[in-house]
């Protein structure tokens, strides 16, 4: 939880149920804004307490990984939520091979057909990280590169158009570059926090707010406001804190977004926390709320511990966590459906 607090996190537009599809966005408050209709919020729907376990009323089968008992990925059946471990490791089942592979769904390619990562970065000596494109059905490498300069790169995007790239390690650094599988060239195609072009989800501070949080680490202050960005360039807000620091995950099959929203409070080791589900601009239901030093194992922090990890598909968003597996449902309502630890690795099929 404290490390939200250190680290500049990219926003990225997620696919339902599939790999990232557009380079994420972070802008300044110069970014044009279109006013939302007025905000319509309701309380949590549920205690703060662990939640009864729910048997689904449909049949699927989700892919999981972190499992605390298994060192490989595994399925969980529902609706009699059973557990059944493979012989594969990763942090994404991919559907188009049928195969584990060791990144996060956004450094997949949208075909489901290549992903890519970093090693190699190192501070003494200085040595610049290696960018490896695998093939995901033979694991053979189908480019390597070395990045531009000795800074920890990380992949954030693998889109149609490039592989995205941060430099990231205990924050984000302004900037972002984009490789070219085709080529094998590298280019830097923006000096902020954002990809310059197309649709995304934004982060930004909004003016008008008198205290906007600032980051433990830099001082700096942190976004506020999440905005829809579309292909005109045109914002619309969805989202908007005064005095927090907010984070999401966009999905784009079913337009919602998942925000936490943080605030530090009287000391370094005390905040609040909110989950938020925004189903249109001011439109929004809080699934959750804590405030604590984030010692205590409880449902809120379970779901906070899963957002960024948290994928959509025709039934909701699946949250993993260090206790629990849930489904947020459309209207807001969260379901705890194994009661195990698990972080979704795609959709339930």
């Amino acid at each position: 939880m404290r490390a939200r607090w250190a680290v500049g996190v990219i926003l990225l537009v997620v696919a339902c149920g599939g790999a990232v599809g557009q380079p994420a966005a972070q802008t300044s408050a110069s970014s044009t804004r279109v006013e939302s209709p007025p905000a319509s919020s309701t309380e949590p729907t549920n205690s703060p307490g662990v939640l009864p376990l729910t048997t689904l009323d449909f049949s699927c089968t989700l892919p999981v990984y972190g499992h605390a008992e298994l060192n490989t990925g595994a399925f969980i059946s529902f609706p009699a939520a059973t557990l059944s471990p493979t012989n594969e490791s990763g942090y994404y089942y991919d559907r188009a091979v049928s195969r584990w592979v060791p990144v996060n769904r956004e450094a997949v390619s949208p075909d489901g057909r290549r992903y890519a990562y970093t090693d190699g970065w190192t501070l003494n000596p200085p040595t610049a990280p290696t960018l490896h494109v695998i093939d995901a059905a033979t694991r053979n490498e189908l480019r390597v590169a070395t990045m531009p300069d000795a800074q920890p790169y990380q992949v954030i995007d693998f889109t149609s158009t490039g592989i995205y790239l941060v430099i990231s390690f205990e924050g984000t650094a302004p900037g972002v570059w984009r490789f070219d599988p085709a080529t094998g060239t590298t280019a830097k195609v923006s000096d902020g926090y954002y990809q310059p072009a197309g649709a995304g989800w934004i982060r930004l501070i909004d003016p008008s707010d008198p205290d906007p949080a600032t980051s433990a680490m830099t001082g700096q202050p942190q976004p506020d406001r999440i905005d829809r960005r579309d292909v005109a360039g045109a914002n619309v807000t969805w989202f908007y804190k005064p005095g927090f620091a907010v984070f999401g995950v966009g999905f784009v099959g079913t337009p919602a977004v998942l925000v936490e929203a943080d605030r530090q409070d009287l000391s370094p080791t005390m905040y609040t926390s909110e989950l938020w589900l925004v189903t249109a601009p001011g439109k929004q239901v809080r699934l959750a709320a804590y405030s604590g030093n984030g010692q205590a194992p409880t449902t809120n922090t379970d779901l906070s511990s899963g957002i960024f990890s948290a994928i959509a598909d025709q039934r909701g968003i699946w949250i993993g966590g260090g206790h629990s597996v849930y489904l947020v449902k459309p209207n807001g309502a969260i379901l705890r459906v194994y009661g195990e630890s698990g972080y979704p690795a795609n959709g339930c099929f």
